[in-house]
Formats: C-alpha cells, structure tokens, sequence
C-alpha cells in the first residue's frame, strides 16, 4: 500500500488483514498500540519509509512515464537511505549522471495497480474533478495502472467542460466510476465537509485492541451492505445534526471567463 501522511486508512485496512507492506513518509499512528503497531511489532507488516519528497519524487516518475527520479543527494547522510526492509538495494539507487559524470541519487518510480481517489465531482465517463490541496492525489492516481473514482457529485459533462482547470484525471485513464457522497468520511472534503473527529476518535478508542478492531469491523464495515447502509447506520448511531454539522458553509470563488472561439 502506497499511502502518504497516513491516518485512518492504515488502520482500517490493518485491522482487515489487508496489508502486510507499506510505503509511506508518515503514518500517524495510535500512540503506542493501534493495529499498524501491533502488526509492526509482530512482523505481519513491514514498512519502507521516504521523505516527503522522496515518496512523491516515485509517483512523479511513475506518472510521466520514466523509470525512475532524480532526488537530492542530502538523503545519503541519513537513516532514509541507509535502513532498508522489503525494498532492499531498490530503494536508493545511485547513478552517474551522463553529462557532467557526478554521482545522482535515484529513487524508482511507483505505478501502484490501483489507485482508489475521492473527488469532488465528476461526470459518468469519469473525468474527475478535484480543488484544494493536490498532496500526491493526481500524481497517485496517473502513475496507477488502474483508477477507481468515487466522487460527492456525478455531475453532467457540460459542467467538467465549462471548469476544465478542476480536471485532475482525464477519461480515458478512469476505470470506473462511482457517485459515494461522504464518501471520504471520516475524512474531509474542501467544500462540502469538514472532519469528523467524533467518529474518527470513538474508531481509534476501539482499535487499540484486536477485541476492540473486530468489533468495530464487524458493525461498520461487513455489517453494511453498501456505503449508504454505512451512512444510513450513521445517521441511526449519531443523529443527523451531527452529520449536517460537518457540512462547510459556502465560499466560492470568483467566476473565470475562458471565452468562446465560435459564434
């Protein structure tokens, strides 16, 4: 699993047994348990650690298509480089640079198979549309060999036309696509929720123990059917004030005129 500056989705996935190697620059863990620790700490799951830079620099290579990235040199100095797990030799690699024959320092481009994104809209061909800050989300999702778009609006494809500057990922890389609203929940989405720190921190309370995983797996997760018996069940658990209390109030942004170059 690719994930950057990690939070719940590390957790909710360990506790499904559904991932024994990571690569990542952060993972903001449950202080001292949680089911990434424990799975750390036994061996069940490994983790390759990069900088910032160093993890994005890899989903940069894999997007534009090259082999690999060069990253500044600064990192030979210092444990990034030098600990190793599953990568091995393949985590660093140094090159000399065909031109001036100075050592570069590489890293190997990432081209996940499936990269999972939530935007805020997009239209049934799958052009999806995302605003707010990028992190890694388009070039995640372009170095991947398959993309699943859920989106908060499936919108009509006159709309993905007349805002082509929201365009992150294109049609014809889109595999499928799917209408999900909150469906980055517990997670927030610039412009239409904010996050939701009641659920997230009641989530992590229960995960602190393999006990406590399990059962929360089998109430939110296999105990519903779809994402909206999940949101359904919320509603039923917490209160609907408490849903409608996340939503942002609005703030647009000011209108562009791109012009018409026909009659």
């Amino acid at each position: 699993v690719y994930s950057q500056s990690s939070h719940i989705d590390l957790e909710y996935l360990a506790a499904g047994d559904c991932i024994d190697k990571i690569v990542t620059n952060f993972i903001n863990v449950i202080s001292g348990t949680g089911n990434v620790i424990r799975g750390m700490q036994s061996g069940a799951i490994e983790v390759e650690e990069y900088s910032n830079f160093h993890y994005n620099a890899r989903l940069q290579a894999g997007m534009y298509g090259f082999s690999f990235m060069p990253v500044l040199e600064g990192a030979i100095e210092t444990d990034l480089f030098k600990k190793r797990t599953f990568m091995g030799e393949n985590k660093f690699k140094v090159i000399k640079c065909p031109y001036t024959g100075k050592d570069i320092l590489t890293v190997p481009a990432a081209n996940p198979d499936v990269c999972i994104v939530h935007v805020q809209r997009a239209d049934k061909y799958g052009n999806a549309q995302y605003w707010g800050a990028m992190g890694s989300v388009q070039a995640a999702a372009l170095a991947s060999k398959k993309i699943v778009v859920s989106c908060e609006e499936l919108v009509d494809h006159e709309i993905i036309q007349s805002s082509p500057h929201h365009t992150i990922i294109p049609a014809y890389r889109t595999s499928a696509v799917v209408e999900a609203k909150y469906g980055a929940h517990p997670t927030p989405v610039v412009g239409y929720y904010k996050h939701d720190a009641l659920f997230r921190d009641w989530g992590f309370a229960l995960m602190r123990s393999d006990k406590g995983a399990k059962k929360w797996l089998d109430e939110w997760v296999y105990g519903c059917e779809d994402h909206d018996a999940f949101m359904m069940k919320y509603v039923e658990t917490f209160g609907n004030d408490i849903l409608d209390s996340l939503k942002y109030d609005p703030f647009y942004s000011a209108p562009v005129n791109y012009g018409s170059p026909y009659p």
